[in-house]
């Protein structure tokens, strides 16, 4: 997904958050299981260091953010799911 919005603002989309979801996804427990574990971390760094060759990011941004990636993806499965619940669906 970054990589088509990366690749719509280079070639110059116009761009703008809506407050009306377009969505709707029900998430269930696997999805904290495909959250975690060292190839999800792997294939989540290799999809940050495309965006960081195109230079829309910066090299702090690419280190941070896989920075808490990795925290999040080997922690205990069930404190992920917490940290999901408590921080992302507020």
């Amino acid at each position: 997904d970054t990589m088509l919005w990366v690749k719509m603002i280079q070639i110059g989309a116009k761009c703008k958050n809506i407050k009306e979801p377009l969505v709707y996804a029900r998430v269930g427990k696997d999805m904290f299981s495909r959250r975690g574990g060292w190839s999800y971390f792997k294939k989540y760094r290799s999809g940050r260091l495309k965006v960081l060759q195109t230079g829309y990011i910066s090299r702090v941004d690419y280190l941070s953010t896989i920075a808490v990636q990795f925290i999040v993806a080997m922690m205990p499965e069930k404190i992920r799911s917490m940290v999901f619940k408590k921080m992302l669906h507020r």
